[in-house]
């Protein structure tokens, strides 16, 4: 299964538990779930890049979700860019694993206010460690 299939599958498993109906649009490598409540979107990379940052910042004021493979050079990426991600509040990363369903979630700016900056890549590289590497 593909990350771009495996994050479908995931948004209607957890949509059957919620009481709110959510109607979901797949275009290229982006998914949009919509809601009453409102929409989220998950963008999904295989591997992060620049090209991330410029995607988050077409998406300023948005519930973005970043999807990508729980891969070192993934949590690197995010490292080294965390500076730039954590002026954007909505936004969120996933790290994934298809083939075992493991998954662990970041969301930059919220982690930056609680974390000790002195540790952080030592605390993400702990959370990429406790989902099977891909």
């Amino acid at each position: 299964m593909d990350l771009k299939e495996w994050v479908v599958n995931f948004i209607r498993s957890r949509a059957s538990f919620e009481v709110e109906e959510s109607f979901v649009d797949v275009v290229d490598d982006e998914i949009v779930v919509r809601k009453d409540s409102g929409e989220r979107r998950f963008l999904v990379r295989d591997d992060l890049d620049e090209s991330v940052v410029e995607d988050i910042k077409n998406y300023d004021k948005k519930n973005v979700v970043i999807v990508a493979l729980n891969k070192r050079s993934n949590v690197d990426w995010l490292v080294g860019h965390w500076k730039d991600l954590i002026c954007f509040p909505l936004l969120s990363f996933m790290f994934v694993n298809p083939v075992t369903f493991e998954r662990w979630v970041v969301f930059p700016k919220t982690h930056d206010l609680i974390t000790e900056k002195a540790s952080l890549k030592k605390g993400l590289i702990s959370l990429f460690e406790n989902v099977s590497k891909v």
